[in-house]
């Protein structure tokens, strides 16, 4: 087994990551060097550096082993209050399991977040405990729970488990956890988001010299995913994919590749090849792909996802007009910066403005393998611009 440590005041503090210590006594002595921060409390600061910082294959996670979040607390978020759930569900669809110990709740007003932080159902996966002196005894019932080989045996056949739209309740690894497999048309931790619109979507990913081959991997893995999701979701999506450095390179356009499996050999096929940062040039070819002449369809929405780690560096002052024309033709713009704080503030503010003026348009990571965290949140946004967008 793996521990990794966050704690979280009015900002999250990494204590250590799962591939930082391997020996009890070690992570006891990080456990007590660990320094209290005094501070409101920002529970989606927190469960967003879990899902960033903690399973991150980067950083010791792996790929076969189950996640389990273990969160303490004795307050309701007070800060960034909204995004509290939405980063919770983030981590369930990423497949981990949400354990939450809940310290001192007095009346049923203040539990409602703490069941919907949880895994379902919320009464096999929140302990209430009046004071921290419990904290002992409600470790062991988390262990018990952790160590049950029955924990999944019948997670399904619960009233608690409610898969809607005809989605059928799947046991997962995780203990106690379970999926929703959707069927066409819906999608969502339990398939209640409605996504009926068929999309011609672009991929548009950076192959610059910033990136690197690894890095380029990791984008050409989340957009395989991204797409075989969609897929799953409706036969009717169609996909391009366009790669750029100082140039402008068609992987596939509209057109090609049909099929899945076809989708995802192309992609598989796709070489890096460092170069310049010419994004202008990738976003006009975005365009260009989207007129009909190349499979795009005019009854389709049309989507774009950008995902890049500088500012452009070549024909620079063309990229933000490159940007609107496509906006302006009713493609909502997805762009995705990679380790913005690194490039620096043009950088930053260029993705921003390349974005959809939709506030969760513009998804800023801090590493490359966080990626498949926002997968979920790519596909939803999506779904939503589906049922109101303008086409």
């Amino acid at each position: 087994d793996r521990v990794g440590l966050v704690s979280y005041s009015s900002d999250p503090q990494l204590g250590f990551h799962l591939d930082s210590f391997f020996t009890k006594k070690d992570i006891n002595n990080a456990i007590s060097a660990m320094q209290y921060r005094y501070g409101s409390t920002n529970t989606a600061a927190g469960l967003k550096m879990v899902r960033q910082e903690i399973f991150n294959i980067q950083n010791g996670d792996r790929s076969n082993v189950p996640n389990t979040l273990i969160m303490i607390t004795d307050g309701n978020s007070n800060v960034n209050s909204i995004d509290t759930i939405p980063e919770a569900i983030r981590l369930r669809e990423a497949g981990v399991h949400i354990f939450v110990i809940a310290i001192n709740f007095a009346g049923d007003m203040y539990r409602q977040e703490m069941d919907d932080i949880a895994s379902q159902p919320p009464d096999q996966n929140v302990f209430w405990v009046n004071s921290f002196s419990e904290l002992p005894e409600v470790g062991s019932a988390v262990f018990n729970k952790l160590s049950s080989p029955d924990m999944n045996k019948d997670i399904c056949d619960t009233n608690e488990i409610k898969c809607k739209h005809g989605g059928r309740c799947v046991a997962a690894a995780v203990t106690g956890s379970f999926r929703c497999e959707c069927i066409q048309g819906f999608t969502g931790e339990f398939c209640e988001i409605a996504c009926p619109s068929r999309f011609d979507v672009a991929f548009v990913i950076d192959s610059s010299v910033s990136v690197g081959p690894h890095n380029f991997g990791l984008i050409r893995n989340f957009s395989s995913s991204v797409i075989e999701k969609l897929y799953q979701i409706s036969r009717n999506n169609k996909f391009a994919m366009i790669t750029f450095n100082s140039e402008a390179n068609v992987a596939f356009s509209f057109g090609r590749n049909s099929d899945l499996n076809g989708l995802k050999s192309a992609i598989a096929g796709m070489r890096y090849k460092p170069g310049g940062t010419n994004t202008a040039l990738a976003l006009r070819t975005a365009y260009g792909l989207l007129q009909n002449d190349y499979g795009a369809r005019r009854s389709a929405q049309d989507v774009v996802i950008l995902v890049t780690d500088e500012a452009s560096n070549i024909d620079a002052q063309e990229t933000l007009p490159a940007a609107k024309e496509l906006k302006d033709a009713g493609t909502h713009v997805i762009a995705i910066g990679m380790d913005l704080d690194t490039a620096g503030r043009a950088a930053a503010q260029e993705v921003k403005d390349i974005a959809s003026s939709d506030d969760r348009a513009m998804i800023k990571l801090n590493s490359y393998s966080a990626l498949k965290g926002i997968e979920s949140d790519v596909i939803n946004q999506m779904c939503e611009f589906g049922r109101n967008g303008r086409k």
